[in-house]
């Protein structure tokens, strides 16, 4: 009566609260190991990308009706959880209410990843970043399968399809040329190294170049006429992940 009362799932094979049973690995614990034995092959970008996904990803990958998890959890996966070298980093919500591999379903599966591709408002987000959370959900379901610990991937069983958003732009979003150039004078009038983002927001607003794009130019590959437009000649783009995946 009071695992009941708590919210806990009973285990099918002994029939005694799961709290009370020793099982075997959950999502938490499982995909935590999982990154750790990829992060030493990553680039500082890869590493980032597989953060955001599992931080995403694993408060939805609970047993049923759990409570709500705490404000805070993404910030605390995101800058301790999920960083294999904080190992031993504890965060109880997780330990005690992610999902037993064993107990993973395609419906929970589906839930899942309509929630982590579903934005706050409603919307879709886009497809690469929906393909990218259900191939990272995939990847670390097979690497279980081959570990043991589980007979099979419930992925395979799963009728969810990357969702699709209207790609057209609002124009009504789309910053005029002269309001580019009032961010730009704003900047170069800024006291201190801020002066400098003025002409990456010029490349950026002018020129129409990501911003990793604008941060790999060098003064060798532009082109600057007198009067007129210039010419930057893209050679690359610089990303930076931050210290903290180094």
């Amino acid at each position: 009566m009071v695992a009941v009362g708590d919210g806990q799932a009973f285990d099918p094979t002994t029939g005694m609260p799961t709290g009370w049973v020793a099982s075997g690995a959950t999502w938490w614990t499982w995909s935590r190991e999982w990154l750790a034995l990829k992060w030493p092959h990553w680039a500082g970008h890869s590493r980032r990308t597989a953060v955001e996904t599992l931080v995403a990803i694993a408060p939805h990958m609970t047993v049923i009706n759990p409570p709500k998890p705490p404000d805070d959890l993404g910030h605390v996966l995101r800058s301790e959880g999920y960083l294999p070298r904080n190992a031993e980093h504890s965060i109880p919500w997780l330990e005690r209410w992610s999902v037993p591999l064993g107990d993973i379903t395609p419906e929970l599966l589906e839930r899942t990843l309509t929630a982590v591709s579903t934005k706050a408002d409603g919307a879709n987000m886009s497809a690469p970043v929906a393909r990218r959370r259900r191939n990272t959900l995939n990847t670390i379901l097979r690497a279980a399968v081959r570990r043991g610990h589980l007979d099979i991937n419930p992925m395979d069983r799963t009728e969810w399809r990357t969702p699709t958003r209207d790609a057209s732009v609002d124009v009504s979003t789309v910053p005029s040329f002269a309001e580019v150039c009032d961010v730009v004078r704003v900047a170069a009038n800024r006291k201190g190294i801020a002066s400098r983002y003025a002409a990456l927001f010029a490349l950026v607003g002018m020129a129409g170049l990501r911003p990793s794009e604008g941060v790999g130019l060098r003064w060798n590959d532009l082109n600057l006429p007198d009067s007129g437009w210039g010419l930057a000649r893209v050679g690359g783009a610089v990303t930076s992940p931050g210290s903290s995946l180094d």
